[in-house]
């Protein structure tokens, strides 16, 4: 038999790094230590805004986090940090973007609504 595969060592299951996020990422590891997302897996992270919990689903290709945040798929750099801390910041100033949009429409109806004198 070929015996060739033999010196190439398996991936081994490390724990993953402490974070303070309340995203749950899984983690993957190999016998070198790096630390690695894991892949193609969705996963979801929740933030509480105003009272409401807001989700966004995400998943790491490539490389790349692609996540539902509001309506759309955004795509975003998968660097050294969590993907579920990255998720949930763009989520935050999503819902933080809303909130300003909602009030510069009810400054500008309440401007617009009264006639000039």
């Amino acid at each position: 038999m070929n015996h060739l595969l033999d010196d190439i060592a398996e991936p081994q299951q490390i724990a993953c790094p402490s974070r303070p996020s309340a995203a749950s990422t899984e983690c993957r590891g190999y016998s070198n230590g790096a630390i690695v997302q894991q892949s193609s897996m969705v996963l979801d992270v929740e933030v509480s805004h105003h009272g409401t919990v807001h989700k966004a689903s995400y998943f790491v290709e490539h490389g790349v986090i692609h996540a539902k945040i509001g309506d759309g798929v955004r795509q975003f750099p998968l660097d050294d940090g969590d993907a579920g801390a990255t998720v949930m910041s763009h989520l935050t100033g999503y819902l933080h973007q809303i909130d300003r949009k909602r009030a510069l429409a009810r400054i500008w109806s309440s401007v617009l609504g009264t006639p000039s004198q």
